[in-house]
């Protein structure tokens, strides 16, 4: 159930200015603050993600008389920091900031990880490996825990993987002048794994590559 903001005046009172009463126009002035600079890290930590969500508007006073973003712990963390902020204690107020921020970034981590855990599910569920979503599938839920990566990002690499395998393959065949035709790929379709280049190889190409990369 949403927290209405009424209620986090209630909640939150105790900790503005050593504790006063929930009615002040103080407490409303740090539950506002609070809630724009976490909505704030909230955007940036799903646009890092890439995660394609609608990205929080703050308003004064929350939406429809909720909190917009609605972690109490978070909020009177960074309601704390603002405290030691007005009172110069810069340090102090950082430490709280940044422990206020790791409650946002631990919730969206968790959501971006359950997303994508369905949607790479979904793939590999639905397309055999030798096709490119299936490995793409395979290979998400492989490293998802690691790099989170969004699909397409994905497919991204297992495009450039089959491509570079498709390359050696070819170099291979002109050097040794076997008697093979060579692959052609402009682009590869969805269902056309060529048998030459097994998605095993492309696998441990593109767990090289994020390796490499270090996404």
């Amino acid at each position: 159930m949403a927290t209405s903001f009424v209620s986090a005046k209630t909640l939150l009172a105790p900790y503005v200015d050593n504790g006063i009463d929930p009615e002040n126009a103080r407490v409303t002035q740090r539950i506002n603050e609070a809630q724009r600079r976490l909505i704030d890290h909230h955007n940036f930590l799903s646009r890092r993600e890439e995660f394609e969500k609608d990205p929080l508007v703050y308003q004064e006073g929350g939406r429809g008389g909720n909190l917009i973003l609605d972690n109490l712990d978070a909020t009177k963390v960074l309601i704390l920091a603002l405290w030691r902020e007005e009172n110069n204690e810069l340090e102090m107020a950082n430490a709280l900031e940044m422990k206020a921020f790791s409650y946002i970034e631990r919730d969206v981590v968790q959501s971006v990880e359950y997303s994508r855990r369905e949607e790479y599910q979904t793939l590999e569920a639905t397309y055999p490996i030798t096709q490119r979503d299936g490995l793409v599938g395979r290979l998400g839920l492989e490293t998802l825990a690691r790099y989170r990566l969004s699909p397409d990002r994905m497919r991204s690499y297992v495009r450039q993987a089959y491509r570079t395998a498709i390359d050696h393959y070819n170099f291979v065949i002109r050097r040794e002048a076997l008697n093979k035709p060579v692959i052609i790929s402009n682009d590869l379709p969805q269902a056309v794994s060529p048998l030459e280049v097994s998605p095993e190889i492309v696998r441990e190409l593109v767990l090289h590559q994020l390796n490499q990369d270090k996404v």
